[in-house]
């Protein structure tokens, strides 16, 4: 099993929608409240960063690279882990730059990322741009980590596995 870098409050609860079942004339049914992850309101996406900001820490990355749309959840849990960890982001954002700041961005750029648009709406235009950052900043000595757009990747999913462990 990878290292994980604490972030979350885990287990999360698992809470029967017993109105849900009621309605639908079916089974018991249940969700499991990730929204109670207690971190930087990142949800389900903390589990993966756990591992991601981990792996980063033990490859000795000093800036963590990624990347998704300009409104993204990911980005922003990212930028919180990381800045947690004592790393600084990159974040690669398809399209431009939108006319007012707000949302998750907003919480990006409070959070010190270096945002850079890729000025088109091509969204995997974003996987080529990510890479790009990290090979300037190798160039330039640094040591980037990447995480690929959205987080999604092997490593990402291992904190799914925690999920399944928890309902065991």
């Amino acid at each position: 099993m990878p290292a994980r870098f604490p972030l979350a409050l885990l287990p999360t609860p698992l809470v029967e929608a017993t109105r849900l079942s009621k309605a639908l004339d079916g089974p018991r049914m249940f969700f499991k409240r990730d929204d109670m992850t207690g971190f930087g309101f990142g949800g389900n996406k903390v589990r993966g960063l756990e591992y991601y900001i981990a792996d980063a820490l033990a490859k000795n990355a000093e800036v963590i690279v990624t990347g998704a749309g300009p409104q993204s959840n990911h980005v922003r849990a990212t930028a919180a882990a990381a800045r947690v960890a004592g790393l600084e982001v990159m974040a690669v954002i398809h399209d431009s730059r939108p006319v007012e700041t707000q949302g998750n961005l907003l919480l990006d750029e409070l959070l010190g990322v270096e945002v850079r648009f890729t000025n088109d709406s091509n969204r995997a235009l974003v996987d080529t741009k990510i890479e790009e950052v990290a090979e300037e900043l190798r160039q330039a000595g640094r040591r980037p980590y990447v995480i690929p757009r959205g987080g999604a990747s092997a490593l990402g999913a291992q904190g799914y596995l925690e999920f399944v462990r928890e309902l065991g």
